[in-house]
């Protein structure tokens, strides 16, 4: 993690969704066609590669922003945490925790506790929270 900027966040990210999309569209051309089911199955797949690769993506840029490093268009966020280093940031965002939830309000509790305002957050993420929410809906309806 030490190292990479926000903007090769943003494209690993942008890499795994047009992973998961190619695996759509080549097992649509798939001959004989693949069983219903079969399809089902890796666009399921495909849906939890995104919705990691959306995970990792908030886990990463919270994890610079509290670093101090700057946005993709050069804004410095205000962090209200000061840690030595990325081991430190990721233990603190964690809070005690093996891992961080990035559910919609999980974000925006951990923006508001940890950058000024939520900053870039609480306001960004609002924009499509309906769409987080139906989003984390069927990742827990294909886990569980």
């Amino acid at each position: 993690m030490a190292g990479i900027n926000v903007t090769s966040i943003r494209h690993r990210f942008n890499s795994e969704i047009e992973k998961s999309f190619t695996l759509i569209r080549v097992i649509g051309n798939i001959k004989p066609e693949l069983h219903q089911k079969y399809v089902f199955l890796v666009v399921e797949l495909s849906f939890l590669k995104v919705y990691i690769a959306w995970e990792q993506f908030l886990e990463d840029t919270f994890v610079n922003y509290i670093m101090g490093r700057k946005t993709r268009k050069g804004y410095k966020v205000k962090s209200f945490v000061n840690p030595k280093n990325f081991i430190h940031a990721k233990e603190i965002i964690n809070e005690g925790r093996n891992y961080s939830k990035w559910d919609y309000d999980e974000v925006t509790r951990k923006s508001l506790l940890f950058l000024k305002n939520g900053d870039p957050y609480k306001n960004t993420l609002q924009l499509i929270s309906n769409y987080l929410e139906d989003m984390s809906y069927i990742r827990n309806s294909i886990v569980h």
